[in-house]
C-alpha cells in the first residue's frame, strides 16, 4: 500500500442520570492517563473543540480524546491495513476499565458507540486515508 491508513472507534457511556454525563468519559480519560500511564496527556489546544487536557497519544502511537463528549480512539497511521487491525484492539483501553476503579459499579459502562441516545446520531467506527492530491 502507498498511503498512510487508520482506524478511529467511537466508545459511548451509560451511567445513571446521578452520575453526570461529562464525569464518566472524564473519569476514564484520568483512569488511563493517570492510573494507569498507558500514554501522556496532550498539554496543548488542538482545536478550538478541543482544549489541552481533553485527551492524549498512546503508548502505542494511537490517540485517545473525549469527542462531543465520548471517547475516541485512533490507531497510529499504518502502512498496511492488516497493522491498522492488529492495533485497533489497542482502543480497546477505555471500555476495559475497571468499573470498580472508575465507581461506575452502580450501572455504568462503556460500549462501542453505534447511535448516541441523546442526539440519534450513528457512530461506530471509519477508516482514514492519506491519498495524495492527484487522486481521481
Amino acid at each position: 500500500m502507498k498511503r498512510l491508513a487508520g482506524l478511529e472507534t467511537e466508545y459511548g457511556c451509560l451511567a445513571p442520570e446521578s452520575f453526570g454525563l461529562p464525569a464518566v468519559p472524564t473519569r476514564v480519560r484520568d483512569y488511563i492517563f493517570k492510573k494507569k500511564k498507558l500514554g501522556l496527556i496532550d498539554l496543548h489546544d488542538r482545536d478550538y473543540d478541543e482544549p489541552a487536557g481533553n485527551g492524549g497519544f498512546l503508548f502505542n502511537g494511537g490517540r485517545l480524546y473525549l469527542d462531543m463528549g465520548t471517547f475516541e480512539y485512533c490507531t497510529p497511521e499504518c502502512l498496511s491495513l492488516a497493522d491498522c487491525c492488529r492495533l485497533r484492539p489497542g482502543g480497546r483501553s477505555p471500555a476495559a476499565a475497571d468499573p470498580h476503579e472508575l465507581q461506575l459499579h452502580a450501572g455504568g459502562f462503556l460500549h462501542q458507540e453505534q447511535r448516541r441516545h441523546y442526539t440519534s446520531a450513528t457512530f461506530g467506527c471509519h477508516e482514514n486515508y492519506l491519498l495524495s492530491r492527484e487522486a481521481p
